[in-house]
């Protein structure tokens, strides 16, 4: 996974990133959910003093590949864009103390 460009097409990149994904939704089960929607930054690449704040409307285009999105559907993971589903981990995120903050 050294050349960005690339990346995506080594199946190691999906592995990595699912676990990653895995941990943080338990992290967030685990905390009562209140930082489903948390968020913050700006919109821009290369942020300005006149930069846009980044929201849950901010389209995010990826240029034709499949429809436009708002972060806002992305970061549901029960929509259609993602639908991500953890069952193997409601066990761990139910026992005490795993992953304390």
């Amino acid at each position: 996974m050294l050349f960005t460009s690339i990346a995506a097409a080594d199946p190691i990149f999906y592995l990595h990133h699912g676990w990653l994904d895995s941990l943080w939704w338990a992290w967030q089960i685990r905390h009562g959910g209140a930082t489903f929607w948390d968020m913050g930054g700006v919109a821009d690449a290369n942020p300005s003093p006149h930069s846009r704040e980044a929201d849950h409307e901010l389209v995010l285009s990826v240029l034709g590949m499949i429809p436009s999105v708002t972060i806002g559907q992305v970061m549901d993971a029960t929509s259609q864009w993602s639908c991500t589903v953890y069952p193997e981990l409601d066990a761990l995120v139910a026992q005490e103390g795993w992953m304390e903050a």
